[in-house]
């Protein structure tokens, strides 16, 4: 089963340190250590990414840049890619620091012929990374889900979480979820109906 994880969150009023955003990563990758056994060995670019001044340096490759004059562009932020050193097809994709009105920034995991885990375990890597990104929604979803978006009439558009197994809402976020929802980490949570919630 082909699945994913995704934080997603909306521009900064202000430009966030590449310093700070190394820490949330880092930290992140320490939870996905910890509670899924991923890693703890990653890397980016074929730099292992020993500490969060690793990540710092890392990010500072990732700065979006003009396409005509190389110039960077401060509002567009940092996008990296991180491959773990310890588990084939197995990274993240990560957009950070960004204030422009359009941008939207990512923390996703991807990784390929895994099992989900179980629900509490799910629930509990969830809310360790809301408390790390403080993002605006998150999902725990597939390709598939996504695609076909909620029965209920959830609409597929930005600014809107994407359906998935469970998906997080931040108290900011005014749309309704489907189904019945509980509170976790501060905002609301809700569960997809069974069979879509159970783990092949």
């Amino acid at each position: 089963m082909q699945w994913y994880l995704g934080a997603y969150w909306g521009p900064s009023q202000e430009p966030v340190p590449m310093e700070v955003s190394a820490q949330q990563i880092w930290d992140s990758l320490t939870v996905l250590h910890e509670t899924l056994g991923y890693g703890p060995r990653w890397e980016h670019a074929g730099n292992t990414l020993t500490n969060p001044d690793a990540i710092t340096q890392a990010l500072a490759t990732g700065m979006n840049r003009k396409d005509t004059t190389g110039e960077v562009i401060p509002t567009l932020g940092q996008r990296i890619g991180i491959g773990s050193l310890d588990q084939d097809n197995l990274g993240l994709s990560i957009s950070v620091g960004g204030t422009a009105p359009t941008w939207s920034g990512v923390f996703l995991l991807t990784p390929t012929d895994r099992r989900p885990p179980d629900l509490d375990t799910a629930k509990d890597l969830m809310s360790q990374l809301v408390q790390t990104w403080r993002p605006q929604d998150m999902t725990w979803s597939t390709d598939k889900l996504r695609e076909a978006g909620w029965d209920a009439g959830l609409p597929m558009k930005k600014g809107v979480p994407f359906a998935g197994w469970l998906t997080w809402v931040s108290p900011n976020l005014h749309d309704p979820l489907p189904g019945p929802v509980e509170e976790l980490a501060g905002g609301a949570c809700t569960c997809s109906p069974p069979p879509l919630m159970r783990p092949p």
